[in-house]
């Protein structure tokens, strides 16, 4: 493909959605639905439990360096409900009232 700008490095990002990191319930793949089937609009058929991924793994962090330099964006709708442990004490085992999901430091850092 031809080239058809340029962005300078200090403007370059990555964006990953927060439940990846928290974990919880997320859309399903289209993949997991019966053929045919079509769930209802709101309808909790269209989510499922989602364990938080594996940021960690070697192979994907030497993925992600060849892209830098470049910045890290954590968002998304979910992000708007997690509640953020901003220490190094122990997280609450669940959300606190009014949040639905829990961003420990450890996890933050990680």
């Amino acid at each position: 493909m031809r080239r058809s700008g340029v962005v300078d490095q200090r403007f370059r990002s990555f964006n990953t959605e927060m439940l990846k990191v928290t974990g919880g319930r997320f859309w399903k793949p289209y993949k997991d639905y019966a053929a045919g089937a079509k769930p209802a609009p709101g309808s909790a058929e269209l989510y499922q439990f989602r364990p938080p991924a594996d940021l960690a793994q070697e192979r994907l962090r030497k993925l992600a360096a060849a892209l830098g330099p470049f910045y890290l964006r954590v968002s998304g709708t979910w992000a708007n409900s997690t509640y953020f442990q901003d220490t190094d004490a122990d997280a609450p085992a669940v959300p606190p009232k009014g949040f639905n999901a829990l961003l420990r430091h450890k996890q933050w850092r990680g």
